[in-house]
């Protein structure tokens, strides 16, 4: 301190004692304590004779390196225990609470982080009078040496991930590869000619204030003189894709189940040892990028997502690479930021041309990921996802979006090693293990290496595989292309280093050249730069992370092998959804698997439209270009229909006014449809229907008082019917994992419904699943996307994640009713001293449990030809009341059950029974119905007709028409006694056209009309139609819904005749398309030609292909010939006339 003053005031200047302490307390604090000795001769430091030395030696010092030096020192004296190769982070944490920190880094620690504000201030201002710049380059940066950028938005409250509420800068930092030759120390203070006389501090650096910007325009256009260079340096990347794919196959081989003494390849791997992906090729490949350091420069506090800031931010790179010896500074930031900061570059060309802008490596991953989410969308890669326990659903919409980065690589890397063993499986099964057995002995020793942490014989391994293993992968990729009718399906993919933290993966995106320097200090702080030292400490490395991955890879192949689903066991197959099997539409096919070729096309054609030719402005509107996915319908087949469909309903009026100037009938007209919209069924061909089914048992239900739904006890024996797959639906699904939960649910849900008093017979009812069913339509309306299809269904099975998706597929249901019916058999003692009867199955006849009973008394229930539980419920109830039983209680809230069982009363009556109550409705609506009660109030001649009523108006099988209620309103006795019930054909018709006028009454009440076409041509002449689409449907169209209906009710009607001779279903309003009985639709809307003769299009109409000629009628003014009126039509009036003068 002393020379610093006598430089300052000159060589006569004294210095005091108080100069000095006044100084020191300056510059170190006001905490800095001071020593008083009694002998003043103590507080001499120097003297004279070697003062001029130690001068010398404090300026050479590097304190930095010094400090290192104690902290290695300390280090080297600590023991942490840890004799494990690989350790994870809670073994060095657990090491590191037993051990007592060093001395020295409690010193260090506690000084690097007691700095005062005013410190900091300081630094500021003596920055800001000092720096010859706007932006102060970091003193350890060489200027000669090339540097890169990078900056990005800074949030302080990082848990806030939205960003609001939170106070927002942006960082700016700098990169230069290291050079250990360059002498980063600071200088001298005399050489910098510093000096601190400032009175105030600074509170910013001159590129620290904003700029402003005003942004012009949303175009973007290249000035004329921009030139496109294509000199930038092209090599060969076919050889390093050729030894990184050598490399995957290796690690997918080591992670399999292969021993030398294994005559197969096993695809799980129980005690796996062998490291995770990333982990691997660390450990293999040698990293050739060089150590970098980083600098930091002043925060600019402002948000980066403003124009103003970004345009800022490019001026200070700007300053910063006019004092660098280089021509052109790269930037790196992301996303959102790249928008803007490439939008301030090609509008400004001049000022920032040589500020290279580039989008970081980070965000370019993340699209890279959203592309392959989309690439396998409805693939059946999300149901795996899902049902194999590795994320849930919203998760998994997260992972095929690309959001969710750390789990869009695990989730894709699981995907793709799970399916890439069950190839290499199979393809080891077809080919001879014997041809490749030293290969796969090179895999072992790998293997054993690995474990034994032999890095320098796992590469040797490894290379030596590289070299020898050409003919085995030629032969894999021969094997998976004939797997693939079309063409491969999946390839390699991979994303080295993944984290699970939003800001970790920010902060490593940012700053990793610094992490790469700071980690490099660590190396020699540690000795770990020294010979023969571990790897670096990593979770990817230990064994419990490689355990979780086999254990994700395992549960994803459970679940395939469950299903029978291996894609690569057949032959040659198209494309389609792994879990489903269904086809992938031809056109989409080829759009999927040429996704490269299309992408590089499009790319080109930007690119040189935009770039090369500057045809087009560069911010025009870039046209979509869809992916389709493995479910999409080509657009071309859907809007062919659509047009088709909007050109007819388009000229509807047209027809009206042609058949007016034909003269042609508006009541028969009207006859016919005239439109695609049809009233019974919607666009997609499938029956519309009544949104509260049970609305027509809630009508009927308004006859009883509150006492009558009680069910009170007798001392009759009861026989209690379940209608299994309804309570099976009603049984939640939160907190089981496997079948036998479920199982045992339902039967605790049985139990609490049964009198153990009264109860001796319990019947269990299940549905059949016919193939030429009548509920073809409905299930397929019912069926969810992507239903997941279990081949066996055990006691192991664990329950599908997503419910919605199991209930989809009938082979499902058929298997739960089978396992359901093998539990109750096994277990039967939960019933104990109960009759359990069984209905019959599509495999399986009726049986009974706990019953000494003969096979004669099953007779009457062995009926194959009944599909559905509701017939099935009625042949129970009447078996019970046969057998004496007086009080059956059934749990079934189908509407379709209970309309049959008020229509069967009388026979149960006559037969016996007194009691028959019905479980109804749902959580808070559940109710016992009293349908002898409800019988009696309702009369048998209403009952007798309830079954035409509920189908006519719409059920499972018949489309909705009109209410339940105006139904019950439509004086039902009087027009449907009989309907479906007497099929002879002398009665036929008379029946249908009764039928017609209830519907009518049902859709129109107080109507006068008889028909549905009367009502369309009194609707059409005096109720507010706008079109014709609000016209009801014709009486043709209605037909064919009567026809439905009156088979159903024969059906049902008839369920308790055992010889019973069905009618013809096809002669009923049903079609066989594609093995399916669908309802058929009426399909002649307009008039026939030679009713209603269309216009022509003919110009000059003077031969007989005209069909106005041909008809031998005048053509009017909607024909062709009419628009230049060229005609010659000889059927004019005008020519006719003519005609007869010249005559």
């Amino acid at each position: 301190v002393s020379i610093l003053l006598k430089q300052k005031h000159g060589p006569d200047y004294t210095v005091q004692h108080k100069v000095i302490k006044k100084c020191l307390i300056k510059y170190f604090g006001e905490k800095i304590s001071f020593v008083y000795p009694n002998q003043k001769n103590v507080s001499q430091l120097f003297h004279s004779s070697n003062i001029t030395n130690t001068i010398d030696y404090s300026y050479n010092r590097d304190i930095i390196v010094e400090c290192a030096d104690v902290l290695k020192d300390s280090l080297k004296e600590v023991s942490f225990d840890l004799n494990d190769r690989f350790c994870d982070e809670n073994d060095l944490r657990s090491a590191w609470q037993n051990v007592d920190i060093p001395k020295p880094f409690l010193t260090f620690f506690s000084r690097l982080f007691n700095v005062k504000e005013n410190d900091i201030c300081n630094y500021q201002t003596y920055a800001n009078q000092n720096c010859q710049s706007n932006v102060p380059i970091p003193s350890h940066f060489d200027r000669n040496s090339y540097v890169t950028a990078a900056f990005d938005n800074f949030d302080h409250i990082e848990n806030s991930i939205s960003g609001l509420n939170s106070t927002h800068d942006t960082v700016a930092v700098i990169f230069q590869d290291y050079n250990a030759d360059f002498d980063c120390r600071k200088p001298k203070v005399s050489t910098t000619k510093l000096h601190c006389n400032a009175r105030a501090f600074t509170t910013k650096l001159k590129c620290q204030e904003v700029l402003n910007y005003t942004k012009l325009s949303n175009t973007v256009t290249l000035p004329a003189d921009f030139a496109y260079h294509n000199n930038h340096q092209s090599f060969s990347i076919e050889q390093l894709e050729n030894d990184l794919q050598k490399n995957d196959f290796i690690w997918y081989l080591s992670r399999m189940n292969i021993s030398s003494d294994d005559q197969e390849i096993g695809i799980r791997n129980t005690n796996q040892h062998f490291p995770t992906w990333s982990s691997f090729n660390s450990a293999i490949l040698k990293d050739c990028r060089p150590k970098q350091i980083v600098g930091f420069l002043p925060i600019l506090p402002a948000p980066v997502t403003e124009f103003s800031t970004v345009y800022t931010s490019l001026c200070n790179f700007k300053d910063i690479l006019n004092q660098l010896n280089q021509k052109q500074l790269a930037v790196v930031c992301d996303e959102g930021v790249y928008k803007l900061a490439r939008h301030i570059t090609l509008t400004n060309n001049k000022e920032f041309e040589n500020i290279i802008v580039l989008l970081g490596n980070f965000h370019m991953i993340k699209v890279v990921l959203s592309c392959i989410g989309k690439y396998l969308k409805h693939s059946g890669a999300e149901t795996i996802f899902i049902e194999a326990s590795l994320f849930g659903v919203s998760v998994t919409d997260q992972v095929l979006s690309g959001t969710h980065y750390a789990r869009s690589v695990k989730g894709f890397n699981y995907l793709a090693e799970s399916l890439r063993r069950l190839q290499i499986k199979e393809f080891f099964t077809s080919e001879r293990k014997i041809k490749y057995e030293n290969l796969l002995v090179s895999i072992v020793l790998l293997k054993e290496s690995f474990q034994e942490g032999n890095l320098d014989e796992c590469s040797f391994v490894v290379n030596n595989f590289q070299e020898n293993c050409s003919e085995l992968l030629d032969d894999f990729h021969t094997f998976v292309l004939s797997r693939c009718e079309e063409s491969e399906l999946f390839r390699n993919a991979g994303v080295i280093g993944i984290t699970k933290k939003k800001e970790s993966v920010t902060a490593w995106n940012l700053t990793y050249h610094e992490l790469a320097a700071i980690s490099d200090v660590l190396k020699t702080i540690t000795l770990s730069n020294e010979e023969n030292v571990e790897l670096d400490i990593h979770h990817e490395f230990t064994e419990q992370t490689a355990a979780k991955s086999e254990d994700a890879i395992t549960s994803i192949l459970n679940f395939l092998e469950d299903r029978n689903i291996n894609p690569f066991t057949s032959g040659s197959q198209k494309l389609q959804n792994l879990i489903t099997g269904e086809l992938v539409h031809p056109d989409s096919t080829k759009e999927i698997l040429n996704i490269f070729i299309t992408g590089t096309e499009l790319y080109d054609k930007f690119k040189k439209e935009r770039i090369i030719d500057k045809a087009k402005p560069l911010s025009a509107l870039i046209p979509r270009c869809n992916l389709p996915s493995f479910k999409t319908i080509p657009v071309t087949e859907k809007s062919n229909t659509e047009k088709k469909k909007n050109k007819k309903n388009g000229g509807i009026h047209r027809i009206f006014a042609l058949a007016a100037e034909r003269k042609y009938p508006i009541d028969k007209l009207l006859t016919y449809d005239l439109t695609y919209d049809n009233k019974l069924f919607d666009d997609d061909g499938m029956m519309k229907k009544e949104n509260n089914k049970s609305s027509l048992v809630r009508e009927l239900e308004k006859v009883l008082k509150n006492d009558e739904y009680s069910c009170t006890k007798t001392e009759n024996s009861t026989c209690v019917i379940i209608d299994v797959m309804l309570v099976m639906r009603k049984i939640g699904w939160k907190g089981k994992n496997t079948f036998v939960d479920l199982a045992i649910s339902f039967c605790q849900y049985v139990k609490s419904k049964v009198d153990v008093n009264s109860t001796t017979r319990i019947d269990f009812i299940f549905d059949s699943y016919f193939p030429n069913s009548l509920k073809s339509s409905e299930r397929l309306r019912r069926r969810q996307p992507n239903c997941i299809t279990y081949s066996d269904i055990n006691e192991k099975t664990a329950l599908p994640k997503e419910e919605s998706k199991f209930w989809g597929s009938s082979e499902n249901k058929m298997l739960l009713q089978s396992f359901l019916r093998q539990y109750v058999e096994n277990y039967n003692y939960i019933f104990e001293g109960i009759e359990i009867i069984f209905s019959t199955t599509n495999t399986e006849p009726s049986s009974c449990i706990n019953s000494d009973k003969d096979d004669s008394f099953w007779q009457s229930l062995q009926r194959n030809d009944v599909e559905e539980a509701d017939e099935k419920i009625m042949l129970h109830i009447n078996h019970a009341v046969m057998n004496g039983f007086r009080n059956i209680y059934v749990i079934s809230s189908d509407t379709d059950v209970i309309i049959l069982a008020l229509y069967y009363w009388t026979i149960f009556k006559t037969n016996g029974l007194q009691a028959l109550w019905f479980q109804a409705g749902s959580s808070n609506t559940i109710r016992d119905i009293p349908i002898h009660t409800l019988a009696c109030v309702h009369g048998e001649k209403l009952c007798s007709v309830l079954p035409a009523v509920h189908h006519l108006t719409g059920s499972d099988y018949t489309s909705k028409v009109g209410t339940k209620s105006s139904a019950l309103q439509g004086d039902p006795e009087k027009y449907l006694l009989g309907f479906g019930q007497d099929d002879s054909e002398k009665n036929f018709e008379k029946y249908l056209q009764a039928a017609e006028q209830y519907l009518v009454k049902v859709y129109k009440k107080n109507s006068n009309c008889n028909t549905f076409n009367e009502l369309r041509v009194w609707s059409y002449h005096h109720a507010t139609c706008d079109s014709t689409e609000n016209l009801p449907p014709t009486s043709a169209t209605m037909r064919l819904h009567i026809l439905r209906a009156f088979y159903i009710v024969n059906l049902q009607t008839k369920c308790l005749l055992e010889k019973n001779s069905p009618l013809n279903v096809l002669a009923f309003g049903f079609k066989k398309e594609n093995d399916l009985l669908i309802p058929e639709i009426v399909t002649i809307l307009l008039p026939p030609i030679n009713d209603l003769v269309p216009s022509c299009n003919c110009k000059v109409c003077s031969r007989k292909t005209c069909c106005c000629v041909a008809a031998e009628i005048e053509c009017c003014s909607f024909c062709f010939c009419h628009r230049d009126k060229t005609c010659q039509n000889k059927y004019n009036i005008t020519s006719i006339d003519t005609l007869e003068q010249e005559t």
